[in-house]
């Protein structure tokens, strides 16, 4: 299905600031992502959607409290937030 416009523009914007989305100044992302994993309470072997997952703030901290067994699946509409950000994120554990 094509994005319409208002969803063009945000992956634009969020496209344009993925190389300083995990900064410090933005170092509120991680402590939100972790704080709504912590209230979730997942069990070990869950099954997680993050939507939308932006670097992984949330997807991480998800994944890390389903363990081996679980499954975290993330989406958003920032390919570069998506592909470049959160893999690396994702590979550093």
């Amino acid at each position: 299905m094509p994005l319409d416009e208002s969803a063009l523009r945000a992956r634009r914007a969020y496209d344009s600031a993925a190389d300083h989305f995990d900064d410090s100044a933005l170092g509120f992302w991680a402590r939100h992502g972790e704080r709504t994993v912590e209230r979730l309470g997942l069990a070990p072997g869950a099954a997680v959607l993050d939507a939308p997952c932006g670097s992984g703030a949330s997807a991480l901290p998800a994944a890390r409290a389903v363990g081996p067994g679980g499954s975290v699946v993330g989406a958003d509409l920032s390919t570069a937030l998506v592909s470049s950000r959160g893999r690396r994120r994702f590979a550093r554990g």
